[in-house]
């Protein structure tokens, strides 16, 4: 972390004793401008975590609408089977009328709640800034993530076993949600420009948002670290 922040000099000064005032001034300046990123990432992947939910929300409701409005179409066509073959026993009608109508019936009923099934609206959710994209695809350098940032998720040397870069294990967790390389689909929605999502693409996508600033977010443990290093 010290290397990255330039503030190996500084490390390696106060390990042999203390630091001038200039110098912890230049420490305390850089370690600033290193938080400041952090901060405005999370902040950035948050705000897209929320903007995707409240899609999500709002397709939500208006799917529940629209298999409320089946289900209840469902039971008044079985309803209406019911008085009119009560009617028809009623009136004399030829048996052959009476069972068309109530097969018939039946069958348009039993559609309209397998319908209920199958209602998965869509809504058109773009986003040209994608957060995703460089976390699965693993640019030497991204155009979205600060230096610091990504140099802390893309370097096996921060993380816990120091045997992976923090991306990759993100990826791994991206591949069990769902996120493969045989969807093509999918990764056009999640990792490109967007598209039409439903509820469980978005709410997939808001997943993986919050999984990248969890990570993103602990970056400033490692920040604690060095201040507290150089700083006591």
């Amino acid at each position: 972390m010290a290397a990255l922040l330039g503030l190996s000099e500084a490390l390696s000064l106060r390990a042999h004793g203390t630091l001038t005032t200039d110098m912890r001034l230049h420490v305390l300046e850089r370690m600033e401008l290193a938080r400041l990123a952090i901060d405005a990432t999370s902040a950035e992947l948050d705000c897209e975590g929320e903007r995707t939910q409240q899609a999500a929300d709002y397709l939500a409701s208006q799917q529940a609408g629209l298999v409320q409005l089946v289900t209840v179409a469902s039971i008044l066509t079985a309803a209406a089977v019911s008085v009119a073959s009560v009617l028809l026993s009623t009136t004399n009608a030829s048996p052959a009328l009476q069972n068309s109508v109530g097969i018939g019936g039946a069958a348009v009923a039993a559609g309209l709640g397998f319908a209920t099934l199958y209602v998965a609206p869509t809504i058109r959710f773009e986003h040209a800034r994608n957060l995703l994209r460089d976390i699965w695809e693993g640019p030497a350098q991204s155009h979205v993530y600060p230096p610091i940032v990504w140099a802390y998720l893309s370097r096996a040397t921060f993380s816990n076993a120091q045997d992976a870069p923090i991306r990759s294990k993100i990826v791994e967790r991206f591949r069990v949600l769902g996120a493969t390389d045989d969807d093509a689909h999918i990764r056009k929605l999640l990792f490109e420009a967007g598209g039409q999502f439903d509820v469980a693409a978005l709410r997939a996508q808001a997943s993986l948002l919050d999984q990248v600033k969890a990570e993103v977010a602990l970056e400033s443990q490692e920040l604690e670290a060095l201040a507290r290093s150089l700083m006591r």
